[in-house]
């Protein structure tokens, strides 16, 4: 609300900036993958004509790591996980997270004691996703032996396959 009321204030920022703070994901209005199709455009004709482009350069490669972390068809205001996955927290978190909670932003209270989010399983920082896309999200872990993972809870029905070494 303060930004919308200041010389900050744009339709994008309107728009999106209330879908970034809304709990749950937003209805898909225009998909991530949309803006990285668009903004490679823009960057090849910019370098065709060379042109250097560096915000629509950065942008490109945020929404790329959107992609990365597989938001590509999700709404582009989704582009905020990015930033939550780099930073460690929640944009739009209000009251705080809830202890002995059983959903994504919670806390699980550890038999040591300790407090853990709870993370979506994509998002867990050990886990590396290598291939995203709507048939398959292929992770990369390792985890050396009597290691305990974070706690991470799935989205969607999900069905893994362990290889060990």
């Amino acid at each position: 609300n303060i930004v919308n009321g200041a010389a900050g204030a744009s339709w994008m920022f309107r728009d999106r900036g209330g879908r970034m703070i809304e709990a749950g994901e937003s209805e898909v209005k225009s998909a991530l993958d949309i803006f990285v199709k668009d903004l490679d455009i823009v960057y090849s004709e910019a370098k065709t004509l060379k042109s250097p482009i560096p915000i629509a350069t950065s942008a490109l490669q945020q929404f790329i790591s959107g992609q990365g972390i597989g938001l590509g068809k999700k709404d582009d205001s989704q582009l905020v996980k990015v930033y939550e996955n780099v930073t460690g927290v929640k944009v739009g978190q209000v009251g705080g997270p809830k202890i002995g909670g059983d959903e994504v932003g919670d806390f699980w209270c550890l038999e040591d004691g300790r407090e853990e989010e709870i993370l979506e399983v994509g998002m867990e920082p050990r886990h590396k996703v290598v291939i995203n896309n709507e048939y398959v999200r292929a992770l990369r872990v390792a985890f050396p032996s009597k290691d305990t993972t974070l706690a991470h809870r799935h989205a969607e029905d999900s069905l893994y396959f362990f290889l060990v070494e």
